[in-house]
């Protein structure tokens, strides 16, 4: 019986407070739609992905493909994604039909990795793969694949080998979403091995994770995980003087004018100052000018 690790949602759900209920509940990523066709982009597709991310969710997009403007719906679902805010861990995906040619659904996929350093995800249905039988499938095959096949049992295409994903639901259910559920099982059902291949990056790290690796962290608290650093002992020098021991106060001297020659009090010693009302501390006596 296949489990629920990855929904796929759309704008036709409605998430009334967050996705924590669904991770509480065994789910691991949350794939959303992001456009379809030439120029239709999903409004909710921005808050799904901060609520995947505050509830600790793998994130991907999906883009549905329409016939023949493969190049320009590749070109503007990667422009969309970036203005989502892409980065390297998220799932990238195309969701394909019966309608779609093979041809097509290879050429986006091939633009896509082209554009993102990734591998992205074929999603397919059951009558766009029986299209595929007795075809040269070797364009497609080297992708991975989200198979949408609603049964108990799930047939894969000798080309491909094994699913990474398999939506056995469409109309599945999952707390704190309301709707119908794309609901997908994984081969892999850890998630920190599904979190080493969700992505399929293939490139660098954001430039936006570097420069928060190399922020230097709050001079105000100390890093995290290790404590302040203890004040050190004066130690002995091997001529024995001491070392690393505080500066001792100078004496006040004259100068050849018979003035008192003294450094200016320091503020932060509460015997340098003396008020009215300070009744322990009496000012010293001025000492007697100094005669040649």
């Amino acid at each position: 019986m296949p489990t629920t690790k990855v929904i796929d949602l759309s704008a036709s759900n409605t998430i009334p407070k967050d996705l924590k209920a669904a991770k509480a509940a065994g789910v691991i990523g949350m794939v959303h739609q992001a456009s379809a066709g030439t120029n239709q982009t999903d409004e909710k597709a921005e808050a799904r992905v901060y609520l995947a991310k505050e509830a600790g969710l793998l994130t991907g997009l999906y883009h549905c493909l329409s016939n023949g403007t493969t190049r320009r719906q590749a070109d503007s679902f990667v422009t969309f994604c970036e203005a989502l805010g892409l980065k390297d861990n998220w799932l990238l995906a195309v969701q394909v039909d019966g309608k779609i040619s093979a041809d097509e659904a290879a050429e986006f996929l091939e633009i896509v990795e082209q554009k993102t350093r990734r591998s992205p995800v074929l999603f397919a249905s059951a009558d766009f793969l029986a299209k595929l039988k007795g075809t040269d499938q070797s364009k497609l095959s080297k992708y991975r694949l989200w198979i949408a096949q609603h049964d108990t049992v799930v047939d894969v295409p000798v080309a491909f080998g094994k699913y990474f994903l398999w939506q056995y639901s469409d109309e599945g259910s999952v707390d704190g979403v309301e709707g119908d559920v794309g609901c997908s099982d994984s081969l892999i059902q850890e998630a920190d091995a599904l979190k080493t291949v969700w992505s399929g990056f293939k490139g660098k790290t954001d430039k936006s994770e570097e420069e928060a690796a190399a922020e230097p962290s709050n001079p105000g608290e100390p890093e995290s995980g290790t404590a302040p650093a203890e004040p050190q002992e004066p130690t002995m020098t091997p001529e024995g003087e001491l070392d690393n021991a505080p500066a001792e106060p100078q004496a006040p001297t004259m100068t050849p004018d018979g003035e008192l020659d003294k450094p200016a009090p320091d503020p932060s010693d509460p015997l340098e100052e003396y008020g009215e009302e300070d009744g322990e501390h009496a000012p010293p006596t001025a000492p007697t000018p100094y005669k040649s």
